[in-house]
């Protein structure tokens, strides 16, 4: 079986724990909703499903420390196509939902050298759609939003948040249909 990483540690920490096989690596990335299901939230279900000893306190704070580890700097394809976008005159920002933690992985994945600023939701108080986001990053940025574009995979955060902004948007598939 192909083993992945679930955000638990090392690729095998399922095997460890008796687990393995297609079907649980599909559950484990259902319960992680794409991403979006809180840590908290991802990691109740994982203690009951496997009966883990530790405290979800416990793999909630591992996981933080562990992270960084697992980052991927961005692709050679994302690096050349935001330094296009920068020798063009664009100005790079990166709008996140999430914690402050989100801030160590965009300086720890090399993110921080490509972009003029970033907003982080659980830094500056409001979360996509939330337009206002939308605008904070661009003022940190040095720009505006008119003439804007947002790229992102989140139908309801990045998507929906450029349409509130009223700005143009791209939406990265990464293989998902359209059904909104």
């Amino acid at each position: 079986t192909e083993q992945r990483d679930f955000g638990l540690g090392p690729p095998t920490s399922l095997l460890h724990h008796g687990h393995s096989g297609e079907q649980e690596v599909e559950w484990v990335e259902a319960q992680d909703e794409d991403g979006l299901a809180s840590r908290r939230v991802f990691f109740e279900r994982l203690k009951q499903r496997y009966a883990l000893a530790a405290s979800v306190d416990s793999l909630v704070l591992d996981y933080r420390r562990e992270l960084l580890r697992f980052l991927p700097p961005p692709t050679e394809a994302t690096v050349d196509a935001i330094r296009t976008a920068r020798k063009g005159a664009w100005r790079i920002g990166i709008v996140t939902n999430g914690s402050a933690l989100q801030e160590i992985k965009i300086t720890s994945s090399e993110l921080a050298d490509l972009a003029d600023g970033w907003c982080i939701s659980g830094i500056v108080g409001c979360r996509k759609p939330d337009p206002d986001i939308f605008r904070l990053a661009a003022e940190l940025c040095g720009s505006q939003l008119h003439g804007a574009w947002m790229v992102g995979d989140g139908v309801r955060s990045d998507i929906a948040g450029a349409l509130a902004a009223g700005i143009d948007s791209i939406w990265i598939s990464r293989g998902r249909s359209w059904d909104e």
